[in-house]
């Protein structure tokens, strides 16, 4: 025993004496024992039969309510999922949600719209003009960059561009026409030049196609020829004050004015089981609606015999067609048939001759990653430019993949890509304008760019851009910028803003031309925008399946 231990005994001893000379009771020095605790049953985390997937086989009832406000069935509490139509079958305008009658009325709607062969004799066309719209209303009735110098020619088109879209608005009652239930991916404008008849549908992402046609109270419309040919005059009715006002329509309209308020001529129908990515109506050929859907389908409805949706190109292996482009090949097989262009989430980018046998796919490996767009060149017919999420714009050569069409037996070959144009964000759009001398591509890196192409070279030789907020997330429509389509009118295109409103800019000078907005009406963000082919006038949808017509 070492000397501190003998210390440490010494000194308990010495306490423990006066503990007792003080008539306390000295404290026992060894260790208590410790308590021994029972281990507790622990049971399981409970998981919800939900997230097991397990139905279950009875459902508590604790407060005795009838047995029809607590029992849940659980085979349709969720969003059922149209099967995809098989391939070859069509699927016919009555097989959606809407009535017999609607159905009919739409048929004449369809009809009135189809553009027939001209015909020798005026007269007679007149005739079933007026025959067709007094049908019509009979059954309608039953139904009660960076700073530079401007040139001359883009302040004068900046001019010219502001007269035109000066004073445009909603003209509607109702701000939001709810043309489909569900979040808006395209918009198409019936290539119509009358401007009593206005007619525009949109796809949403449940595969619903939606029609809406307008009233002659519901818009009016600028003669913005004369506006181009340096005249002031404005067309519209004759009034004392000299305002805009709503263009008569030479037809009876029963329908209460627009200022009171009525109800929208609306027609719904399901030709995709999946969203609705594209939807075209091709000036030489106004009678077809084209649409392709994610479920790998493309679809065509005759206006002149609107009966059903004819399948003409189903995909089995890359079943997500993202986009779609319509060109009127000029080669051996010319007619007013056009060659259905289409890209996939793969990187395929391929087309389609309807009037070939079984509809036969010429296709190639166009991108590593998703194509969003694809775009023709309208003056060069071998040219055509693809957008990816791989942050790339590729300008292709594709006169080797067209040429079975003109050759006989002849082997096809593969694209040659002549140009890979880095963005520096995601690219969702990629669109040549009419004149086929601009290309104007919207990306994520939040800028909106306008190449300049070069038709002798077949190259893409200089870039403008301006900066603008294209973060749309995950609910919105991603924004594409959509030149007018008509190529008398001034160079322009129309973008969406995430600040509730409508961009347009000028195409030569990428100067804000207008900011449409109604911040009383407009709540969310109007994210698919489109032009009329032939007239001043703008067509929005957002995400709750609704559209506005700016006019």
């Amino acid at each position: 025993m070492n000397t501190y231990e003998k210390q440490r005994l010494e000194n308990i001893k010495k306490n423990q004496e006066m503990l007792l000379t003080l008539g306390l009771k000295a404290t026992d020095s060894t260790p208590n024992e410790m308590p021994s605790f029972s281990s507790k049953k622990r049971e399981p985390m409970r998981k919800s039969l939900r997230i097991r997937g397990i139905k279950p086989t009875k459902v508590e009832n604790p407060n005795n309510l009838p047995e029809d406000l607590y029992t849940i069935d659980y085979e349709t509490s969720r969003k059922e999922k149209r099967v995809p139509v098989p391939y070859g079958e069509i699927v016919s305008l009555e097989n959606g949600q809407e009535s017999k009658d609607i159905v009919k009325y739409f048929k004449l709607v369809a009809k009135q719209f189809s553009i027939s062969v001209p015909e020798n004799n005026n007269d007679d066309s007149e005739n079933k003009s007026v025959s067709k719209n007094s049908e019509m209303e009979e059954i309608k009735e039953e139904f009660s960059e960076t700073s530079r110098i401007k040139t001359k020619l883009e302040i004068d088109e900046n001019s010219t561009l502001s007269k035109i879209f000066k004073n445009m608005k909603i003209r509607h009652y109702e701000a939001n026409i709810p043309i489909t239930t569900q979040r808006i991916y395209s918009i198409a404008f019936h290539p119509n030049p009358d401007t009593d008849s206005i007619l525009v549908c949109a796809g949403d992402k449940r595969g619903t196609l939606g029609f809406w046609r307008l009233h002659s109270s519901d818009y009016i419309v600028k003669d913005w020829e004369s506006i181009v040919d340096g005249k002031k005059h404005i067309k519209t009715e004759s009034n004392p004050d000299n305002k805009e006002s709503p263009k008569s329509s030479k037809t009876k309209n029963n329908k209460i004015d627009s200022s009171e308020g009525h109800e929208p001529d609306l027609f719904s129908f399901y030709p995709h089981s999946e969203t609705v990515s594209c939807i075209n109506i091709p000036q030489e050929s106004p009678n077809n609606v084209y649409t392709s859907g994610y479920d790998g389908t493309i679809r065509i409805l005759d206006l002149s015999h609107p009966t059903s949706f004819n399948q003409i190109l189903k995909l089995k292996d890359d079943p997500m067609i993202t986009s779609m482009e319509l060109q009127f090949y000029n080669g051996k097989h010319n007619s007013s048939h056009p060659l259905v262009w289409f890209t996939t989430t793969s990187g395929i980018a391929g087309f389609t001759d309807p009037r070939e046998p079984n509809s036969k796919v010429h296709s190639h490996m166009f991108h590593d990653n998703r194509i969003g767009c694809i775009s023709t060149n309208p003056k060069v017919q071998n040219i055509l430019a693809t957008a990816s999420t791989d942050r790339t714009i590729r300008v292709w050569d594709v006169r080797h993949m067209l040429s079975p069409l003109d050759i006989e037996n002849e082997t096809e070959s593969n694209p040659i890509e002549l140009q890979n144009l880095d963005e520096g964000g995601s690219v969702t759009s990629a669109y040549f304008n009419p004149s086929g001398d601009q290309l104007a591509t919207t990306s994520f890196n939040n800028i909106v760019s306008v190449w300049s192409f070069d038709k002798a070279q077949n190259k893409v030789v200089d870039k403008k851009f301006l900066n603008h907020n294209n973060r749309t997330g995950r609910w919105l429509s991603m924004f594409r910028s959509r030149w007018h389509p008509n190529p008398k009118f001034p160079s322009c295109f129309v973008v969406g803003n995430m600040n509730h409103s409508v961009d347009i800019y000028s195409g030569r000078s990428m100067e804000q031309i207008s900011n449409l907005k109604d911040g009383s009406r407009i709540k969310t963000v109007p994210a698919v925008n489109i032009f009329h082919p032939h007239l001043a006038m703008i067509a929005s949808g957002n995400a709750s399946g609704k559209i506005s017509i700016w006019s």
